[in-house]
């Protein structure tokens, strides 16, 4: 399956893959190579993407883990890390938009799964990877985002945009002192 192996022998985490971008990032860094950890909520689609890197050659690890859930995330990490030479990179892709009604009608329950999704999840993901990745002196962190341009209103959109900014500086300081390149953000423009 290989076609550049840039990856090869290394273990890449990605979440969110059991559709869109988390999908494709997970097929391409197995195309590279890479042992791929795919993790999402969505066990159908989850199969799915497992199924497309075996078919095509890939090696790939399954696990089922909501990001909102810290223990979840933590047993992701210990997975991946358990495997080969430990994690290499991190992908945190996992988000949702959510069915919202303005910033002054919706249920703040609304925001909170959000944030705790989008914006938590990756940082106790990082939290958990980034110690592993320093030990090694090596490693990567993609904190994947939406790229659309907020509305007058605070939109679903908005809202994934808004809880994905990068990490404050100190966070970002103290993986890249410890030898983990802190994220490259990815973003994704829609039309």
């Amino acid at each position: 399956m290989a076609t550049r192996e840039r990856f090869i022998d290394q273990v890449v985490v990605v979440t969110g893959a059991g559709s869109g971008i988390g999908r494709a990032a997970s097929l391409a860094f197995a195309a590279e190579g890479a042992r791929v950890v795919v993790s999402d909520v969505n066990e159908p689609g989850l199969v799915e993407t497992a199924g497309l890197i075996t078919a095509a050659g890939g090696r790939v690890d399954v696990c089922l883990a909501d990001v909102s859930d810290t223990g979840q995330v933590r047993t992701l990490i210990d997975k991946a890390e358990s495997l080969g030479n430990g994690i290499t990179v991190l992908v945190n892709n996992a988000g949702i938009t959510g069915d919202f009604n303005g910033l002054t009608e919706e249920d703040p329950e609304n925001w909170k799964k959000v944030f705790a999704i989008n914006l938590l999840g990756a940082v106790m993901a990082t939290r958990f990877a980034a110690p592993h990745m320093s030990g090694r002196g090596k490693g990567a962190i993609v904190n994947v985002a939406s790229g659309a341009e907020p509305a007058p209103t605070l939109t679903a959109p908005a809202r994934r945009r808004l809880s994905t900014l990068p990490p404050p500086r100190p966070v970002t300081w103290e993986v890249s002192t410890c030898g983990s390149t802190p994220c490259a953000r990815a973003s994704s423009k829609r039309k």
